[in-house]
């Protein structure tokens, strides 16, 4: 018998074929002798030997299934931006509230590393002029400090936006010991080899990857 689907549905893999007695037959996916595009006005030969059932499903002048197809590989899109631990530190500084786009391992480490560095002055500065005993007050500590709150979350959202993370993430920070742990990991994370929905890839292509010279 020959006919035509009348309906089918990929997602059940159940459908319904119009029979060219006038007459409908059920047919599921396991019916289907053929990988081929199947859907609705597809002319098909079958057995009808069941009432109301088609079985042994083939499709006549059938278009193969066509694999799905490799996207083809879009060049990387990249910043080509290769800046000094300085310049990065500048950079997390000029962008002082915004987590727009991607911040590379090194570009994060660089704010880590001067704050780190400035902090060690100020606490320096602290035990020399208010150190009364074994107490202090960390004033110069806690001044240094204030002016860094924002570019370090700042930083941390595009470190998290580098490896393809939500920068809401940025709240686990907040979490004693357990924010910090995180925020290592995710700083020792290698940038994602490819444009993301945050940005470009955040520095030079490396010699092999698509689209590089």
């Amino acid at each position: 018998m020959r006919g035509e689907v009348f309906r089918y549905d990929d997602n059940s893999g159940e459908g319904l074929i119009s029979g060219d007695d006038n007459n409908r037959y059920t047919f599921t996916r396991a019916d289907l002798k053929q990988l081929a595009h199947i859907e609705r006005g597809t002319r098909v030969d079958f057995d009808n030997s069941e009432p109301g059932v088609a079985r042994e499903i083939y499709l006549i002048d059938p278009v193969p299934q066509a694999a799905p197809a490799a996207a083809a590989a879009a060049p990387l899109q990249s910043t080509n931006e290769d800046l000094s631990l300085w310049g990065y530190f500048m950079k997390c500084m000029g962008k002082y509230v915004d987590g727009n786009g991607r911040a590379r391992r090194k570009e994060y480490w660089s704010f880590v590393l001067f704050f780190v560095l400035l902090q060690i002055v100020a606490g320096v500065l602290d035990m020399s002029l208010f150190m009364q005993g074994d107490f202090y007050l960390p004033i110069f500590t806690a001044l240094v400090a204030l002016p860094f709150i924002l570019p370090a979350i700042s930083v941390s959202i595009r470190r998290l936006h580098d490896v393809g993370m939500t920068g809401w993430l940025v709240l686990i920070g907040i979490i004693p010991y357990i924010g910090g742990l995180f925020m290592l990991i995710i700083g020792l994370i290698p940038s994602q080899l490819q444009t993301n929905q945050y940005g470009p890839y955040p520095k030079p292509l490396p010699p092999a990857a698509p689209g590089a010279v």
